[in-house]
């Protein structure tokens, strides 16, 4: 079991792509509507034709401008930060001069990902730290404004954030 600080850590630590002012949070996104299948009580894996769709609806609403979304970077590199994994029982066709795999691959072999067992385990032995993360990213990836349309977005609804239900909690004690 790890510590709700080195998981917080880990993900608070997500590599996001960024070029000058522009960032894209794609793997915050994937996390967060990750999270909230994990809340609706999902398995771990799940396959990329099953992802597909609404991440591709959340790039679209809550990313950067693009002509074409491309859901399989989040899917494919959340690997690289250590908290997802992948399904690598098949090799996989690669997009020329690059190593993401080609889109139709991920959908052909239906190719899963999930958290690492560790973190899912995690994650689901402990609800308040799905909550608590998922304030975490949030906060760390996205403007106050679109919070709750995203907490809806991902399919939960956003509560008061733990540090506001603490202080109504301490004020209501008074």
């Amino acid at each position: 079991m790890t510590t709700t600080d080195s998981i917080l850590k880990k993900f608070h630590g997500l590599n996001v792509w960024r070029r000058r002012a522009e960032r894209a949070p794609h793997k915050p996104l994937l996390v967060l509507y990750t999270l909230g299948r994990l809340q609706a009580g999902a398995e771990r894996m799940t396959s990329f034709d099953k992802i597909e769709a609404p991440l591709t609806r959340l790039l679209t609403e809550f990313g950067p401008p693009r002509k074409v979304p491309h859901p399989e970077l989040p899917f494919y590199y959340l690997q690289t930060d250590g908290v997802w994994e992948i399904d690598t029982r098949v090799p996989l066709i690669r997009c020329k001069g690059s190593n993401t795999p080609m889109l139709t691959e991920l959908r052909k072999h239906r190719i899963e990902g999930g958290f690492t067992k560790e973190i899912f385990a995690d994650l689901k032995r402990r609800p308040e730290l799905v909550r608590e993360l998922a304030y975490d990213l949030l906060r760390s990836h996205f403007p106050e404004s679109l919070h709750t349309n995203i907490a809806s977005a991902v399919g939960w609804i956003l509560r008061a954030s733990p540090d506001a239900e603490n202080a109504m909690r301490a004020f209501a004690r008074r």
